[in-house]
């Protein structure tokens, strides 16, 4: 490979990582860690999350939670109590001014209620 053809794709690939660290784009991309109040916030939200049971018997039952900790991935769909409990620690970790680990991308949540477990309906 010429030396030419080297320097565009090294500009092409620098190009294209400078666009993707300035769009924030991407599910799962790393950022600072937070402190530790953040982290006892993360685990409060972990446990309750382990302890959600996902059951439901219609719709309504289900409802969406955003991501606090890493084990919450990009947020899901669980049983409402759960769901509600979760959001009031997601307030709680956005007041404190807490920087999320990970960054999403949107994505749309349409709980539902399948064979008695919550789900995205979509």
């Amino acid at each position: 490979m010429s030396r030419f053809n080297q320097a565009i794709i090294t500009c092409i690939v620098a190009l294209l990582l400078a666009a993707l660290a300035a769009c924030g784009c991407g599910r799962g991309d790393a950022v600072s860690q937070p402190s530790g109040e953040c982290f006892a916030i993360a685990d409060r939200f972990d446990a309750v999350l382990a302890g959600a049971t996902g059951a439901c018997r219609t719709n309504a039952d289900c409802a969406c939670y955003n991501p606090v900790s890493r084990k919450s991935g990009c947020g899901g769909i669980t049983d409402k109590k759960s769901a509600d409990l979760l959001r009031m620690l997601g307030e709680e970790f956005h007041r404190a001014k807490c920087n999320w680990w990970v960054r999403c991308a949107p994505w749309a949540c349409s709980p539902a209620c399948v064979r008695d477990r919550c789900g995205n309906g979509r």
